[in-house]
């Protein structure tokens, strides 16, 4: 006899592997989504701006530090033509830079192309163009009293401007008339920039006073005296030396030769020869290095002057 639950069994045993079969067909059809990522959180603080790149006027100031006096030209030039408002100071910076490349006579005309255009120089203008011709000795007649005359006493880039008539005469070597405009009275109130020009230079022309001015004349007359007596004279006794022993042992051995051989010494006619000729140009070497001398000294005054002189390009 069979036992009533023994058919149920292996039913119930089918129906359950067909149901797992049923969600194992399910899960792989529909996979388990997973949840999105959440969008990250916005940034509380934004990010730096760049900085604005630099207009052409500060890279043209950017440049003429650097030394780079070319390329700082180009860029106040362009400046100048990109912003007609500005242009007078386009022109003055690209005016600046030519002078401190040593191009004073093409900054001067840059300058003046202003005023020719229909466009007046201004304060600062005016002063770059008297600057420029102190640096300009070929100029036949200057432009700043011209510009300057015009302008209130009370300006002051048109009383540095005028100043520099005073500068342009030390720079070239005019020293009398410099000490003369330097001792022309003043207004009781001077701008400081103008009274230190004025105080330094009052001490290059005291400079000037204290080169040496030794006589050439009287420098010859010593050495024709005592060998190289003319040169210690004016100051390199170790040449005075040299001449004297030259001098004084070439005259002694010819003389040595004569006394010895008589007038026909060849030995005494050849080493008096040579000394006669040490002789004569131990003279004339005394009045020429007096000469030299002063020009040497004044030359190096001249430099130094003209090295201060550009430092005061930009005032």
């Amino acid at each position: 006899m069979i036992h009533p639950c023994s058919s149920i069994v292996p039913r119930v045993a089918v129906a359950a592997v067909a149901f797992l079969l049923v969600l194992v067909r399910s899960a792989a059809a529909e996979p388990l989504a997973l949840p999105a990522p959440a969008p990250p959180a916005e940034a509380t603080t934004s990010a730096p701006q760049a900085p604005a790149a630099p207009s052409y006027l500060e890279l043209a100031d950017r440049l003429r530090g650097a030394g780079s006096y070319t390329g700082c030209v180009v860029e106040a030039l362009r400046y100048a033509y990109q912003n007609p408002a500005e242009r007078r100071r386009g022109f003055d910076e690209a005016a600046l830079c030519l002078s401190l490349a040593g191009r004073f006579e093409d900054a001067h005309r840059l300058m003046l192309t202003l005023p020719a255009e229909g466009e007046p120089l201004d304060a600062r203008g005016r002063l770059r163009v008297c600057l420029t011709e102190v640096f300009m000795p070929d100029l036949g007649a200057p432009t700043c009293p011209e510009l300057t005359r015009a302008s209130a006493a009370v300006d002051r880039q048109d009383a540095l401007g005028r100043y520099t008539l005073v500068m342009r005469a030390l720079h070239g070597r005019r020293w009398s008339e410099a000490r003369a405009a330097q001792t022309a009275p003043t207004a009781a109130r001077v701008d400081p920039t103008l009274a230190g020009w004025r105080e330094r230079d009052r001490a290059w022309l005291g400079r000037y006073d204290a080169l040496p001015n030794k006589s050439p004349l009287l420098a010859a007359g010593l050495s024709a005296v005592v060998p190289g007596l003319g040169r210690v004279y004016i100051g390199r006794w170790q040449d005075g030396l040299v001449s004297f022993l030259l001098v004084g042992l070439s005259a002694a051995l010819s003389a040595q030769g004569f006394y010895e051989e008589g007038s026909h010494s060849v030995r005494g006619w050849i080493v008096g020869s040579a000394g006669a000729l040490l002789y004569v140009g131990n003279v004339y070497g005394s009045a020429v290095g007096a000469v030299v001398q002063r020009r040497d000294a004044e030359e190096a005054l001249s430099q130094d002057l003209d090295r201060e002189y550009r430092r005061r390009l930009e005032p």
